[in-house]
């Protein structure tokens, strides 16, 4: 009389399981196989690839918000990945939500890319309302996420209680004057962040004065990036003289902000302009 095998995923030989790991990426393992079962997540964090991977890399990809409601859930209380990356994934407010649900729990993520995703200004404040009691985050890359006002608006009073970030871009956004001041505030308060990208923005001659007066009384930023914003000659000339009194900013980059070439050549002849400093 025959017997009858009955087959188990409990009795399926772990270097089975490898090969069926083998050729699955990183999102279908971290949504789709992680926490099915113990014995499954034991396999998963004894094989070689998973032992040695804290980055988390999806880049140029169309997730839905479905999907990133898996990724969030699964990284809720991941302990492996460091590194969020999801540069131009096209992912709407609703999934900045879900993330931001998630980074209120999560504990390792030291570094967020959401750059390219048109986050906007209502995404930029649930992403805010998360980080203002998170201790772990210390990069925050959101370079051209659709950021107004408003948005920096709510990025400056999370600054002033987040105690962790170190490196903020914000460039290729849409801040003016407005949104300058609320970062100029902030600036005064801040005692963490250490670089501050705001390139490509439109914060004109008067939030280069708001920012100028921050500088006078900021001690820990090291370098800001302000290029391509419309300071015009006057914005420009008054940042360089508050490096008289600031004597912690490394990097002033002041490029591209509408200065005559001939102006230019003068600011760099002037008693104020210090060339390992400054980029003019």
């Amino acid at each position: 009389m025959s017997t009858v095998t009955t087959l188990s995923f409990h009795t399926i030989p772990v270097e089975i399981v490898y090969r069926i790991l083998d050729y699955l990426d990183d999102v279908t393992i971290l949504t789709s196989v992680r926490n099915v079962c113990m014995r499954l997540n034991a396999i998963i964090n004894s094989f070689h690839y998973q032992q040695t991977c804290t980055a988390l890399h999806i880049r140029y990809d169309h997730l839905s918000t479905s999907k990133v409601k898996r990724i969030a859930t699964a990284l809720t209380n991941d302990t492996r990945y460091t590194t969020l990356d999801l540069w131009r994934d096209q992912i709407d407010y609703v999934g900045i939500q879900y993330l931001a649900d998630m980074l209120q729990f999560n504990k390792t993520i030291n570094y967020l890319n959401l750059g390219g995703n048109g986050i906007n200004n209502l995404g930029i404040k649930y992403l805010a309302n998360a980080l203002h009691n998170n201790s772990t985050l210390r990069t925050l890359d959101l370079w051209s996420s659709v950021i107004a006002n408003d948005g920096a608006t709510d990025l400056s009073y999370m600054l002033i209680d987040n105690k962790t970030l170190e490196v903020v871009n914000l460039g290729n956004n849409l801040i003016s004057c407005i949104g300058a001041k609320f970062l100029a505030d902030m600036l005064e308060k801040n005692t963490t962040l250490k670089v501050l990208d705001l390139s490509d923005n439109t914060i004109g001659t008067e939030g280069a004065s708001h920012l100028a007066i921050a500088l006078k009384t900021n001690s820990k930023l090291r370098t800001l990036n302000l290029s391509s914003n419309k300071m015009m000659q006057e914005g420009v000339t008054c940042l360089i003289k508050a490096l008289d009194i600031n004597k912690t900013i490394t990097a002033l980059s002041l490029r591209a902000n509408n200065v005559p070439s001939m102006e230019i050549i003068r600011l760099k002849e002037s008693k104020d302009f210090d060339p390992l400093r400054i980029q003019l």
